[in-house]
């Protein structure tokens, strides 16, 4: 039996990418983590959740600055938020020996990237307009607000990625796959996901590639509230 690869999931705000991933862990039945690591972290450097979140969101606050004719986002640097993240990164790579995982966002795939863990790499996206309606509903906020919050949070996800990766944040070349969540709904980026997976497995077995990681027992999935 072909042993599954950890999923990294990254997304856009409001493209309900947390959900898919979620749904697609329990196909599976096998854990899903996020911003529950976060905490965890927080517990293991000796702060509370809420200070954790605190010092994550003051340090990815991107600012704009205008250069060479195009507007680039910019973190702010914390050391602490900076520790934050290393304990972070340590517990996915953790996870992701002792059993296949879901990790949705917290830069799981540059966790592993150094790793000899098997790992796909995935980006949701979904119009912006579309992302603002279901924001909108989900969150009972006026097109305004529900606008303001998308460009906050999708500019803290890029300004993280860019300060811990140097990568570009919902480049299409930095994942395996790319799915609009519009197009496909989020059986359609399930759907997907399983197919992809079922051809790589079988394109790596016809290659002779073995995906190195311990199996265990069923354990049933972790909650994760991140959108």
């Amino acid at each position: 039996m072909t042993l599954l690869p950890a999923i990294t999931i990254e997304r856009e705000y409001g493209s309900g990418g947390g959900a898919v991933g979620r749904r697609r862990a329990r196909t599976l039945d096998i854990p899903c983590y996020g911003v529950d690591l976060l905490e965890e972290a927080a517990v293991m450097a000796g702060i509370t959740p809420r200070e954790a979140y605190r010092l994550e969101e003051q340090s990815a606050a991107p600012l704009s600055r205008f250069i060479s004719g195009a507007f680039q986002v910019i973190p702010g640097i914390d050391p602490e938020a900076d520790y934050l993240y290393e304990i972070q990164a340590e517990l996915i790579r953790s996870r992701a020996q002792a059993r296949p995982a879901v990790f949705i966002g917290r830069l799981a795939q540059d966790a592993l990237k150094d790793s000899d863990l098997d790992y796909i790499r995935i980006f949701i996206t979904r119009p912006f307009d579309n992302r603002v309606n279901q924001i909108e509903k989900l969150n009972n906020l006026s097109p305004e607000r529900a606008r303001a919050e998308i460009k906050r949070i999708d500019g803290m996800r890029e300004a993280r990625v860019k300060y811990h990766s140097g990568r570009r944040w919902g480049d299409s070349r930095e994942y395996d796959l790319t799915l609009n969540s519009d197009d496909l709904g989020e059986d359609g980026c399930i759907q997907v996901i399983k197919t992809y997976l079922l051809l790589r497995g079988k394109r790596r077995k016809a290659r002779g590639i073995r995906t190195v990681r311990p199996s265990s027992a069923r354990t049933g999935t972790k909650k994760n509230e991140e959108k």
